[in-house]
């Protein structure tokens, strides 16, 4: 789980959020004699327009909430590829949301894990298992 988070947070700041994911699966495949995989949930939200971006491997959707109590919340459910971790050259893509830029917002995963949120408004929700 740690080399999982710190390969996302080393790749997130330097490159696109699908790049960032794909290097990470390479990375974890390379030396996964166990065969356990990742399920990653990834976004980055730009303050000033409100927009969000995400990458879903394979992590349970989950539920955007405006924290004010107004609007809707709704499931964030676009799949970008599968878990991380058991195949190499898998290609991620980039999904997008668009909230007001002013309100704020909270992202619930739908699974038991909780989300781990960083100074630099991204989000990282992982969940583990093994291959059988």
């Amino acid at each position: 789980m740690m080399i999982t988070q710190t390969l996302l947070r080393q790749n997130a700041y330097e490159m696109p959020l699908a790049e960032a994911i794909r290097q990470t699966n390479d990375a974890l495949v390379r030396n996964n004699e166990q065969c356990l995989f990742v399920t990653v949930w990834l976004a980055k939200q730009e303050l000033s327009t409100g927009s969000i971006s995400y990458v879903n491997a394979g992590h349970n959707q989950p539920l955007l909430a405006e924290l004010d109590g107004c609007g809707q919340p709704h499931l964030l459910d676009e799949l970008s590829g599968p878990v991380l971790g058991l195949m190499p050259d898998i290609p991620y893509t980039r999904h997008s949301a668009l909230r007001q830029p002013v309100t704020s917002c909270s992202f619930s995963p739908t699974a038991s894990t909780k989300p781990k949120t960083s100074r630099t408004n991204s989000t990282v929700m992982t969940g583990f298992g093994k291959a059988s």
